[in-house]
C-alpha cells in the first residue's frame, strides 16, 4: 500500500504514451477494415482510472471514415507483443482473449499492469483520411479528466489497393 504522502494521484497527465512518434500510410479496399494499434500507453499514477470515451481526432473531419470498434487490451509482461497495424479488426494476436471495449474499462497503474494498447478499427468509405490524435476522457475518484495523444495515420480508399502509400 502505498501512503498518501508518496502516492502519485491521478492527473490529466496520468496516461503516458510509450510509443515513438511514426507515421503511417494505408490504402484500403472496398469494406476492408484496419486495425490500428499504434498507440501503447501506460496509467503512471498509483490510482485506477477509468476510460469513458475514446475519440480518434481527424483533420478534415472524418467524413467518410468509420469508427467500427474501440478496444483495450493490458500488456503485462515484455512477451505481450501490442498488435500494431493489421488489416483484420479485431486482429488475431496472443493478447486477444484480454480485449474489452475500450469505453467503461478499468485502466490499472503500471504498478500493476505494464502498459495497455489502444486497437481503433476503421473503415474508409470513400476519400483519404488524416487522423491526428487520439482523446480519451477517464475519470478517477470521481473526477474527469482529457487527454490527448498525437497520431499521424493516413487511410485511403482505393479500388485496387497494390501500394503501401494513399
Amino acid at each position: 500500500t502505498t501512503s498518501a504522502a508518496s502516492s502519485r494521484p491521478a492527473t490529466a497527465d496520468s496516461l503516458v504514451s510509450l510509443e515513438r512518434r511514426a507515421a503511417y500510410e494505408i490504402p484500403t479496399g472496398t469494406q476492408e477494415i484496419i486495425a490500428d494499434g499504434a498507440l501503447v500507453f501506460k496509467n503512471s499514477s498509483d490510482f485506477p482510472v477509468h476510460i469513458r470515451k475514446v475519440k480518434p481526432v481527424f483533420e478534415g473531419g472524418g467524413s467518410g471514415l468509420e469508427v467500427v470498434g474501440i478496444k483495450i487490451a493490458p500488456l503485462r509482461s515484455p512477451g505481450d507483443e501490442p498488435t500494431g497495424i493489421q488489416r483484420k479488426f479485431p486482429p488475431n494476436k496472443a493478447v486477444a482473449d484480454r480485449w474489452q471495449d475500450a469505453e467503461g474499462a478499468t485502466v490499472e497503474p503500471e504498478s500493476i499492469v505494464m502498459a495497455y494498447e489502444l486497437i481503433i478499427g476503421f473503415r474508409v468509405q470513400a476519400g483519404t483520411h488524416h487522423v491526428t490524435g487520439i482523446q480519451i476522457e477517464f475519470e478517477a475518484d470521481n473526477v474527469a479528466f482529457q487527454s490527448e495523444f498525437s497520431h499521424n495515420l493516413t487511410l485511403c480508399r482505393m479500388e485496387n489497393p497494390s501500394s503501401t502509400a494513399c
